[in-house]
């Protein structure tokens, strides 16, 4: 994996956390809001436009946004606050690979 992370444990969450770099802070609330839906809502948009299924995709969650294409996903933070990170790009292959990991360490939570 391209970038470094760590997995905790939160004492007020069923959810194990995947702890990101800062640049990528607005990942941990993309998957935040996978654990309110207790399901990895954006990896089948992730899947289409990597398989070439779909050329680009736009979806939403509860707190973050995608715009999904086959190199770049941006990621949009849509509840910021002064001096929280509104978005950040990503390879789309890397957000993959940092949804499976946090699928793989609360496959036992998720529906």
């Amino acid at each position: 994996m391209k970038y470094q992370y760590s997995v905790v444990d939160d004492p007020n969450s069923i959810f194990r956390k995947i702890k990101l770099p800062d640049e990528l802070l607005v990942i941990e609330f993309l998957l935040f809001d996978m654990e309110s839906f207790r399901e990895p809502i954006f990896i089948d948009c992730l899947n289409r436009v990597l398989s070439g299924e779909s050329f680009r995709e736009c979806i939403g969650g509860n707190i973050c946004s995608l715009e999904v294409g086959k190199v770049h996903t941006k990621v949009t933070n849509l509840f910021i606050t002064d001096g929280m990170q509104e978005s950040c790009m990503i390879e789309t292959i890397a957000l993959k690979k940092i949804i499976e990991i946090w699928i793989t360490e609360n496959k036992e939570v998720l529906r």
